[in-house]
């Protein structure tokens, strides 16, 4: 055999051999390489509610899959296409997705570094809540439910010292305990990677409830002296009540002449009906008016009871009995 052709030989197992190494590498490399991307403001591209993982990797072959550990981005990702919504991750912070390629058994993960959003600012009387609700839930007055632009769950509320009271619980204001007024908080979601803070400030606007008051309620026997209650105000069988409230006859005892009537005469409904029970209704609005205050109302109870009289003559009468029978 001549040189040139021990020299062909060699120089086609050599080019053999370098297709296989480039082969195997590329084999090897079938899922592609570990990158990380960080996105600031996630809200700032409608490109990011289908956010291509593919993308990022670079070398990767297709039919692999994507996975992920991380039970808040879970349900933003379709594993089989590699996309996600980055609008539905609610929680700031890094997340790592991995995409394994199955014909090779390799995989390659891309982190991302996703900022932080506390919202937008709620400071012009959006933010309402009325002074009979003991757990206001401030995350309801940020963001934006209608479009889905809504702030992540792992920031921090904080009172404002201007109005501080010591009655925020993580999320949950004590509006009861702090009174009506006017209260401001900030929300604010710490720096990711390279990202800044992001914060935001409510002002939230509580108005008192409407108080009907409690009721006391009047009992009268029948063999009282009625001509003492001839001239019954209803508003002094009520406690810590509003003034600005209407009564309501539930009895029809027919003795409130219209809604701003409050007094009654017992003798003449006793007279007219005997003994019996007879209610009567207060009703308060809230004041000033505001739809997130309800209504309230009290009932109070005149009775008029039956009074039992006659002679009873007892028989020797044994301690140890449990009943003695009456006729």
């Amino acid at each position: 055999m001549t040189n040139q052709s021990h020299k062909t030989i060699y120089y086609k197992w050599f080019i053999f051999l370098c297709l296989l190494n480039f082969s195997v590498a590329s084999y090897a490399q079938c899922a592609g390489t570990d990158t990380t991307v960080t996105i600031c403001d996630k809200y700032s591209d409608t490109n990011n509610q289908s956010y291509d993982l593919n993308d990022a990797l670079i070398g990767e072959l297709p039919g692999g899959t994507w996975s992920t550990n991380d039970p808040a981005v879970y349900f933003a990702l379709q594993e089989n296409t590699g996309i996600l919504n980055l609008w539905r991750i609610h929680y700031a912070g890094t997340h790592v997705f991995t995409y394994t390629n199955n014909l090779c058994g390799d995989s390659a993960t891309v982190t991302i570094d996703l900022g932080g959003y506390s919202g937008e600012d709620n400071i012009e009387g959006d933010a309402n809540a009325c002074s009979d609700d003991i757990g206001v839930d401030l995350n309801r007055f940020l963001g934006d439910q209608i479009n889905d632009i809504l702030p992540d769950v792992n920031g921090l509320w904080e009172e404002d010292p201007s109005t501080f009271t010591g009655y925020l619980n993580n999320n949950l204001f004590n509006a009861e305990e702090a009174g009506p007024g006017n209260y401001t908080f900030t929300y604010t979601v710490a720096p990711v990677g390279g990202c800044p803070e992001s914060i935001s400030t409510i002002i939230l606007k509580v108005h008192p409830r409407a108080r009907s008051g409690e009721s006391q309620g009047l009992v009268i026997c029948n063999n009282e002296d009625f001509s003492i209650y001839t001239n019954v105000n209803l508003n002094d069988l009520l406690t810590d009540e509003d003034s600005e409230g209407t009564w309501s006859d539930n009895s029809g005892t027919n003795q409130l002449s219209d809604l701003s009537d409050n007094i009654i005469d017992i003798q003449q409904i006793y007279n007219d009906f005997g003994v019996g029970e007879y209610s009567f209704t207060y009703l308060v609005y809230p004041t000033p008016y505001h739809p997130v205050c309800q209504e309230s109302s009290t009932i109070v109870t005149i009775t008029i009871l039956p009074t039992l009289i006659g002679t009873l003559d007892v028989d020797n009468y044994c301690v140890s009995q449990d009943t003695y029978p009456v006729s």
